[in-house]
């Protein structure tokens, strides 16, 4: 319990089972593990991070993305009936069904039905965007996210045009396509944190959460273990520091020190602020890349 920093950050990205995470003991713990749990320190006067978790089920729609959202508000503000300033950070899963929807608008362009599988994706589109407006998020994030769900569209539409063609489905195309509800449910529940007045910002784990490459192929039987998913843990470390830092830059979160005939890299020091503000990170699920830069996924 004493090392549940590091876990969260592990237990975030769903790289371990619930099990083993329960059941490491200090010890056991990998150096490289620590190494990443320093990743999205703040300065000690914060509380440490909590790490939330929510599944498909959870977010069918619009109104259970409020309800999750305003689940977080109230862990990151309170606690014990005391008012609390708590740096949160919660994982996202695809709105419910939506992976099963992806899956059969690829299954039907491998049938050579390109039409078909164009117009369920424009129908899934549409439901993303559905839920965000039922979510009452701001005209400027709407507008983004319509933005983004249109150069989606595009790209999934070649790789779809691509799949009818081969008459096959290459896993890289199978995990890149279905790996996308999660991408979309994360921007829609920091849409709603931002318009409920959190500075809330979404990590998009296939630029962040590396893997090796190989030993497991497709996305797996539904429900089966992840345990042969390997964690590159010191370079997620890496890429989670920069992903941090230029988020905390731009947020006005730290402020970058330079010393003159200091050799390496500038100091990195936190901004006072008279009052605390709880940084909230939402982050994708299932998704993440390998050491070359090919998206992938945990697996199912």
């Amino acid at each position: 319990n004493s090392y549940s920093k590091p876990r969260a950050f592990v237990a975030c990205i769903g790289a371990f089972s619930r099990e083993r995470l329960h059941n490491m003991q200090r010890e056991e713990v990998p150096n490289e593990v620590e190494e990443w749990g320093g990743a999205l320190l703040l300065p000690q006067e914060y509380e440490r991070w909590e790490v939330h978790k929510f599944g498909g089920a959870s977010l069918a729609d619009a109104a259970l993305y409020q309800t999750c959202g305003n689940l977080l508000i109230e862990a990151a503000r309170t606690s014990n009936g005391k008012k609390v300033s708590i740096p949160t950070m919660a994982v996202v899963s695809a709105a419910f069904g939506m992976t099963d929807e992806l899956i059969k608008i690829v299954r039907t362009a491998e049938q050579g039905d390109l039409e078909g599988a164009v117009k369920l994706l424009g129908v899934t589109c549409d439901k993303v965007l559905s839920i965000a407006k039922g979510c009452g998020v701001s005209e400027g994030s709407l507008e983004q996210i319509s933005k983004n769900l249109e150069q989606d569209k595009s790209d999934l539409s070649a790789v779809l045009c691509a799949i009818r063609i081969m008459k096959s489905v290459p896993d890289t195309a199978m995990e890149l396509v279905t790996g996308m509800g999660e991408v979309w449910s994360a921007q829609t529940m920091c849409a709603y944190l931002q318009k409920k007045g959190f500075p809330a910002v979404w990590m998009d784990c296939r630029t962040t959460l590396y893997v090796e490459d190989g030993g497991t192929h497709g996305l797996g039987e539904k429900g089966a273990s992840n345990m042969l998913v390997r964690p590159m843990m010191g370079k997620t470390a890496e890429a989670m520091r920069k992903w941090w830092l230029d988020v905390a830059l731009e947020k006005g979160w730290v402020e970058v020190e330079f010393v003159e005939g200091k050799e390496g890299p500038p100091n990195v020091n936190f901004v006072a602020a008279a009052e605390k503000v709880e940084p909230m990170v939402i982050v994708t699920g299932f998704v993440a890349t390998t050491p070359s830069g090919v998206p992938t996924t945990l697996k199912r």
